[in-house]
């Protein structure tokens, strides 16, 4: 693999890359960088290629100050951008252009450099899709997701992408090794083949399957965890400690001190579970075929029983909660930590707390569907029985002279200026108030504000109110 160096259509020189050195360095300062460009733009640390084991080279821009652009596009410092064979590399201002070549059969000039050039930001985006740098799918801990999924995420939206159209495009990179395909069950599975995000906890050297047919629903599952666990077991379940997006699990309890699949040292606590209210409660499972391929010679070695290896998927930082617990036993004497009756209440709790949100959500389906119907006309009754406000203000006002205005609950003014009666019924009695304003109002609205600011005073009068 080269880089081809071209200044005004003429080449310069080829610079030979390989995946054996891996990371090369762009830079002004001889000695530091693996190439060096004299140019008064560059950096003394400009970029960085990577070369991977598949032959993809990835530029990274190390935030130099005149930047870094591929196919005149300025790439965002410290990200890496895969940089495919013909497109353009430009660094900094300076003149010359680096364009990556395969093999030593001269420039890539053919019709599949052109496809593959024209397919570059949907091969992009899908890369950046499949190793978690954009949101939109959720992916197994191996990485794989369901084609379909990828095809319908809306990342891919703005190029109108089939899942005929991905396959097509994963056949004309497969000499790059960008993506992986693979049919299990019925359904295509795809993923990126390297480079994924940390916080999507991608293991890409994991070989999972489903279970399937080997796993019997009436299977006793066993989890290890240690001592300084107990505590996150009990009130949040598994998956709590560490925030792991897989638990593994095992069909065949450990002997004392016998180490389990996937872990590095014996277990401490074992936590019992059923295979059956695993599946029930929707939680998706796998058979890791490399932990149970070692775990089967250890087990030949040993003369035990040969146990599988499986994980549990916690989706979106969901834990196995305890309700779905059998019971908790200390794997050295076998006592128990925690047993069935202490996980009865909570699995009752846990049955009525479902029970509910059903319910809930089918009086809101209900409710949607009876809004629906009338398409909103019962809403738009109700809001016209109510008075505008302008209206509510208007009607509680009265003439400050008016006996008729003087009604049990009604509050008026008896005079214009300095004092104010207000007459309130409380139970079966009239208690009349009075009040001298330091304001000038002519009326009291019976919202508090001028009363808040007067000085009261009571004359305990105290009228019969009658019964008519």
């Amino acid at each position: 693999m080269f880089l081809d160096v071209f200044k005004e259509g003429e080449l310069l020189e080829s610079i030979a890359i390989s995946a054996s050195k891996r990371f090369y360095t762009v830079g002004r300062q001889a000695g530091l960088s693996d190439i060096v460009l004299t140019h008064s733009s560059i950096s003394r640390e400009q970029a960085s290629l990577t070369v991977s084991a598949s032959g993809s080279v990835v530029v990274t821009d190390l935030g130099s100050a005149q930047g870094t652009s591929i196919s005149g596009k300025k790439i965002q410092p410290k990200k890496p951008h895969l940089l495919a064979p013909g497109r353009s590399l430009v660094f900094g201002k300076s003149t010359r252009i680096f364009k990556l070549r395969e093999g030593s059969g001269g420039f890539v000039n053919s019709d599949a450099a052109v496809v593959a050039a024209k397919n570059e930001p949907l091969v992009e985006e899908l890369l950046k899709l499949l190793r978690g740098e954009t949101a939109g799918i959720s992916m197994r801990p191996d990485g794989y997701a369901p084609l379909l999924a990828v095809a319908a995420s809306s990342a891919l939206a703005p190029f109108g992408c089939t899942p005929a159209a991905i396959l097509e495009m994963v056949s004309k990179t497969k000499s790059r090794r960008l993506f992986e395909v693979r049919s299990e069950e019925d359904e295509q599975l795809v993923r990126a083949c390297e480079g994924h995000a940390d916080t999507c906890r991608v293991d890409a050297e994991l070989k999972l399957r489903p279970c399937g047919s080997r796993l019997d629903g009436s299977q006793l599952l066993v989890h290890g965890a240690r001592f300084s666990e107990i505590n996150s077991l009990r009130s949040r379940g598994l998956g709590a400690t560490d925030g792991a997006a897989l638990v593994r699990l095992s069909t065949v309890a450990p002997r004392k001190g016998q180490k389990m699949p996937g872990m590095a040292k014996a277990a401490d606590l074992l936590v019992h579970l059923s295979a059956a209210s695993l599946q029930a409660e929707g939680v998706p499972l796998f058979v890791d075929l490399g932990a149970t391929a070692s775990a089967a010679e250890d087990a030949a070695a040993s003369g035990s029983e040969a146990p599988l290896a499986i994980v549990a998927v916690c989706v979106a930082g969901e834990t196995i909660g305890v309700w779905l617990f059998d019971k908790i036993t200390n794997a050295r004497d076998g006592s128990e930590m925690m047993g069935p009756d202490e996980i009865a209440p909570l699995r009752e709790a846990r049955a009525k707390e479902v029970e509910q949100r059903a319910k809930a959500l089918e009086a809101e389906e209900e409710r949607n569907g009876s809004g629906s119907r009338h398409g909103g006309s019962a809403r738009l009754r109700r809001r016209r029985r109510r008075p505008s406000r302008s209206r509510r203000r208007s009607s509680t006002r009265t003439s400050p002279t008016s006996d008729s205005s003087r009604r049990p609950g009604r509050r008026t003014c008896a005079s214009p200026r300095r004092r104010c009666d207000a007459t309130t019924t409380v139970g079966t009695t009239r208690m009349t108030t009075e009040s001298a304003v330091r304001a000038e109002p002519c009326r009291y609205r019976g919202r508090g504000r001028l009363l808040s600011k007067a000085s009261k005073r009571t004359s305990g009068r105290v009228e019969g109110v009658r019964d008519d």
